[in-house]
């Protein structure tokens, strides 16, 4: 697979009279995924692309003093290090591959039980969707959104789901089960997306799906080695019987914006919601990490995260108790900066 050079996420951030030489530094030098084989001149030319520089300015050159840790903390935009290629804790490196596997699942019931039955799972989708770019009080700068969806269509999926009514479903039950960190413009972004992955997934062939599948379940893997593996043939569509006209109105409730994504259960056995302090896990710390991690911990110490039913647990007795059951977890707005950095 061909790699494209990208900028730095926070070049979003950057003040673009300084944007030159500290993204140039961060991509070549300072991050901890940098390329030492990036070219200034071809890093300039995607600085021209992005409206950054004008094509007479001058190349880039190596900045001393420009490192992730200083851009973080004078612009505040630590959240943005989950989708940012240069990072450790990139979550976006397969955000395409995960996008068409939601978009095939959205699309009916059948191509739906074709991703269960070869092993796709919630817990399989790591990539983030930009909300807001400068968030405030209560709302959340990034949101989950495959995995979420995917969940979502986990616990209501039925055969005479109205698979059109989806996107509407998925935003109504993430803005009524997250009061406060979600923007109207927010919820009509998270709706409009999923509307545009639905009406594409009819182009999707079964052999890029097939590709897909493999790069999402086995991510450590080439791959080459994987296509072995071979494709397989296309679901065939069953015929469902009338589409639920209710399925419109009623929302169902869906996991907290924030949850961690849980660790693959074994075959047989229920999967367990994440408690609030589990849900603040990242990948193992260094340095400075560390005391950002134990201040996390202690803003999850004061919070209580919900528990979710067994798979196979009766619905709720009443809305109320439905509710209850799929509240958010406790979540700081500092959070994103705190576990932002790379």
């Amino acid at each position: 697979m061909a790699y494209t050079q990208k900028l730095p996420a926070c070049s979003r951030h950057i003040d673009k009279a300084k944007a030159s030489d500290t993204l140039y530094t961060l991509a070549k030098y300072a991050s901890p995924k940098c390329l030492p084989d990036t070219d200034a001149a071809g890093f300039h030319s995607l600085l021209c692309a992005a409206g950054m520089v004008s094509p007479d300015s001058p190349l880039p050159q190596k900045k001393e003093d420009a490192t992730c840790f200083q851009v973080i903390t004078e612009y505040k935009c630590g959240y943005l290090c989950q989708m940012c290629s240069y990072s450790a804790r990139n979550k976006n490196h397969l955000e395409t591959e995960e996008s068409l596997l939601l978009a095939y699942a959205l699309k009916d019931w059948s191509h739906f039980q074709y991703l269960k039955k070869e092993g796709l799972a919630p817990e399989h989708f790591h990539a983030v969707f930009l909300l807001n770019e400068t968030p405030s009080g209560k709302t959340v700068p990034t949101l989950p959104l495959f995995r979420l969806a995917y969940s979502f269509l986990e616990r209501i999926g039925s055969p005479s789901l109205s698979f059109d009514s989806l996107p509407v479903m998925i935003a109504s039950a993430l803005d009524q089960n997250n009061p406060g960190k979600l923007l109207p413009q927010n919820v009509q972004a998270v709706m409009e997306y999923l509307r545009r992955l639905q009406a594409g997934s009819g182009s999707i062939k079964q052999d890029r799906v097939a590709g897909a599948l493999l790069q999402v379940l086995h991510p450590g893997q080439q791959p080459a080695t994987l296509s072995q593996k071979g494709t397989e043939a296309e679901p065939a569509l069953c015929d469902s019987s009338e589409p639920n006209k209710k399925g419109a109105a009623s929302t169902e409730c869906i996991d907290g914006l924030l949850g961690s994504m849980p660790s693959a259960p074994a075959k047989g056995s229920p999967r367990k919601k994440p408690s609030a302090i589990e849900a603040k896990t990242a990948p193992a710390p260094s340095g400075s990490q560390k005391q950002e991690r134990s201040a996390s911990s202690q803003d999850a110490d004061s919070c209580t995260a919900s528990s979710a039913p067994s798979d196979n647990a009766p619905p709720a007795a009443s809305p109320a108790l439905e509710k209850s059951l799929f509240l958010p977890a406790c979540f700081s707005i500092h959070d994103a900066e705190r576990t932002g950095y790379p």
